[in-house]
């Protein structure tokens, strides 16, 4: 980091376009975080704010405010109790161009009705590297085949182009207002097997499962394939019954909710 006062805000939620304060209370409260080094910023494409770090606190990212406003051509003053934000002279800053959507390609890993949760092309395959993708009712998705389709119609494994906002949320993974939607490849759906989990307690539409210590929360649906594993009996979930052993057939996507949850695509009975 270099040497001076770094201040750090939320990316996301700070508005550059008028003048800004923040009222700091009068003492410091301790708190743990972890500093992230390996940090880059890009703004439509480009790298800006070379070297900064960020800090990860309760899950949200802070990066440099002194570091951001000055890409956008504002000057920061600190006094210890406020911090102001003052738009730099025009005669000798560049002005910012407005932000551009950004269009990604990204292979699709979990999809709602109204969001999907994708992995950008050349991204780490960690739950920290996904992006959620919110999806509105007007939003055009446009099929493999040329035609015109819904967010329903996309599958896990696909290969999309997005076109998104140039801005998103500091939550993890981060989430951001999708406008486009392209399928460019049909792929095939990676799933994961949870061996031998113990039902603890059955919700409407979820069943909590114990596997290694840990509790996962398993979501269903009337796509969710409940069999036996030998006579291959079919299953509903008002059949499933605290203290099973079941394997759960899930999507790789999992949120980071307390349990964690899952989409289960199959649910396979041991006893």
């Amino acid at each position: 980091m270099k040497n001076r006062k770094a201040l750090y805000v939320l990316a996301l939620g700070m508005s550059l376009g008028v003048g800004a304060s923040l009222m700091a209370q009068s003492f410091l409260e301790e708190i743990k975080a972890y500093k992230k080094t390996d940090v880059m910023y890009t703004l439509n494409g480009e790298q800006i704010m070379p070297g900064e770090e960020a800090i990860i606190y309760e899950n949200q990212i802070y990066a440099p405010i002194r570091a951001i406003s000055e890409a956008f051509g504002y000057s920061i003053n600190y006094d210890g109790s406020k911090v102001a934000l003052s738009k730099l002279d025009t005669n000798s800053v560049e002005e910012v161009a407005p932000l551009e959507n950004v269009l990604i390609k990204a292979k699709v890993v979990g999809v709602t009705s109204s969001q999907i949760t994708v992995l950008p092309e050349g991204a780490s395959d960690s739950y920290g590297d996904y992006l959620i993708l919110n999806v509105a009712e007007d939003v055009v998705v446009i099929l493999a085949d040329g035609t015109e389709g819904k967010i329903s119609d996309l599958k896990e494994g696909m290969t999309i182009e997005a076109e998104h906002a140039p801005f998103m949320t500091s939550s993890l993974p981060p989430q951001t207002p999708t406008y486009k939607i392209s399928v460019v490849g049909e792929g095939e759906k990676e799933l994961v097997r949870m061996e031998h989990a113990t039902v603890k307690e059955i919700l409407e539409k979820r069943i909590i499962v114990e596997k290694d210590g840990k509790l996962y929360g398993v979501n269903t649906d009337e796509n969710t394939y409940f069999h036996h594993e030998i006579n291959k009996r079919l299953y509903r979930l008002e059949d499933i019954e605290v203290g099973m052993d079941i394997t759960v057939v899930h999507s790789p996507a999992m949120t980071r909710s307390i349990p964690p949850q899952v989409y289960g695509e199959e649910i396979i009975i041991h006893e």
